[in-house]
């Protein structure tokens, strides 16, 4: 059975939630990513409460991105980094 992009999104709002919990910045340059970061999750939680699904999950997404941009910079650290898949 396919996955509902509700359902999905629930899910990935789950994993970013772990690995966003467990962020740590390293680096003062990483504050901006981290900054960002959050930012977009907040953005993709508001685009959920309002119905918007796809805007949420392309928010969402960037924010992850953007948390394991900076972990590979050595920016900022975070413990969960499995796959939201």
């Amino acid at each position: 059975m396919d996955e509902s992009l509700a359902e999905r999104l629930s899910r990935y709002f789950d994993k970013a939630g772990l690995k966003f919990s467990s962020v740590k910045v390293l680096e003062e340059s990483g504050r901006d990513v981290w900054d960002a970061a959050r930012n977009y999750f907040n953005d993709a939680a508001h685009f959920r409460e309002d119905g918007d699904l796809v805007s949420a999950l392309a928010a969402l997404e960037y924010a992850e991105g953007l948390v394991d941009a900076g972990r590979m910079l050595g920016l900022i650290s975070a413990e969960h980094t499995g796959e939201l898949e």
